[in-house]
C-alpha cells in the first residue's frame, strides 16, 4: 500500500496499491518548464529530471513483482496503462476515509450568511497550481465581492512560488496559513463552503474526499482523478485557465446558495458510496480473490 511491491514472495499473489504513477508528476515538469522558470523555480528542473528518471526506472523494475496494480482513480489507471502496464493487470480503488471522524458539522456562528468560502488544503508544489488558484479567484471575486479563499499548506519545494502571496492584487479576500494541526482540519472544513483543488495530474485528492465526507462540495480540474467520485452537485472546471477556474467558482457558489442543505447531503452520500471503510475493504477483498 502506497508503493509498488518491491519484492515478491513465492506462492503468493501480489497486489500493489500505490499512491500514483510517477509519470503523473514527471510528465508535468517535462511539459511545463516555462511555468517553472516564470516562478523562479527553473533551477530545480535538472534535479527533478534526475529524481524522476530514477523513479521511472525503479517503477519499471518493481512492476514485475505485481500481479495487479490498483490505481486510485480511472485517471491514475490510464497513466499506468500508458506507462506499459497491461490493462488486464489494472484495477481502480480509492483509499478509504474515516467517515465517523469526517462528518458534516454546522458552520461557526460568526460566519457571515452571504459569504462563500473556498478552501484549498494541502502542500503547495508547482503541479498544485497556486498561481492558477490565486489568478482565478481574483477574477471570480470581481463578480462576487463576498467570496473568500483560505489557503492552507506549506511550500514543500519551489519556495519561489511564495512570492505570489506578496502580490496585493492577488490577495484581496485571501487568507494564507502555512500549516494547521491535523486536529483542526475538521474545523476548517466546517467553516468552508467548498473545497477547491486546481492541481494538475492529481491521482487522488484526500482533501476533496474528506471535504465530501463533511458535506462540502468540490471544484477540481479535468486531470484530477478525484472527479470520478464527485456527485453531480460538485463542479469540474473546463481547462487550466484563470477564466475557467473563475467560471467554476461562480457555478459552484450559485449551486451552494440555491440549495446548501441538498448539496451537503449529496456530498456526504458520495463519500459514503465511495470511501466508506467497509465499501473499500469489500472491493479490495474482491481484487485479492480474483
Amino acid at each position: 500500500m502506497g508503493l509498488l511491491a518491491p519484492f515478491r514472495i513465492p506462492g503468493l499473489r501480489a497486489v500493489s496499491w500505490p499512491q500514483g504513477c510517477p509519470t503523473g508528476e514527471a510528465y508535468w515538469f517535462a511539459r511545463n518548464p516555462g511555468l517553472m522558470v516564470r516562478h523562479r523555480a527553473g533551477h530545480l528542473l535538472p534535479a527533478m529530471a534526475g529524481v524522476y528518471s530514477y523513479k521511472l526506472m525503479e517503477a519499471r523494475a518493481w512492476l514485475k513483482h505485481s500481479d495487479t496494480v490498483l490505481g486510485l482513480s480511472e485517471w491514475t489507471a490510464r497513466t499506468w496503462a500508458n506507462f506499459g502496464v497491461p490493462e488486464s493487470l489494472l484495477g481502480v480503488l480509492p483509499y478509504p476515509i474515516d467517515l465517523k471522524r469526517f462528518r458534516p458539522a454546522e458552520p461557526p456562528a460568526e460566519k457571515p450568511p452571504g459569504e462563500i468560502l473556498f478552501l484549498h488544503l494541502g502542500r503547495l508544489v508547482p503541479r498544485k497550481r497556486l498561481d492558477l488558484l490565486l489568478a482565478g479567484f481574483a477574477e471570480y471575486r470581481k463578480r462576487d465581492p463576498e467570496a473568500r479563499l483560505l489557503i492552507v499548506g506549506g511550500f514543500a519545494y519551489a519556495s519561489g512560488y511564495r512570492r505570489l502571496l506578496s502580490k496585493p492584487e492577488l490577495m484581496v479576500n485571501v487568507e494564507y496559513r502555512e500549516a494547521v494541526p491535523r486536529a483542526e482540519v475538521l474545523a476548517l472544513l466546517a467553516r468552508a463552503d467548498a473545497v477547491v483543488q486546481p492541481s494538475e495530474n492529481e491521482n487522488f485528492g484526500s482533501a476533496v474526499a474528506e471535504g465530501l465526507a463533511c458535506g462540502r462540495p468540490a471544484l477540481v480540474g479535468p486531470t484530477n482523478g478525484t472527479k470520478d467520485y464527485l456527485p453531480a452537485s460538485s463542479v469540474v472546471f473546463a481547462e487550466y485557465t484563470p477564466a475557467a477556474l473563475a467560471d467554476g467558482m461562480a457555478e459552484l457558489a450559485k449551486r451552494i446558495r440555491a440549495d446548501r442543505e441538498g448539496i451537503a447531503a449529496d456530498s456526504r452520500a458520495a463519500a459514503e458510496r465511495h470511501f466508506a471503510v467497509e465499501v473499500v475493504a469489500d472491493a479490495l477483498e474482491r481484487q485479492l480473490r480474483n
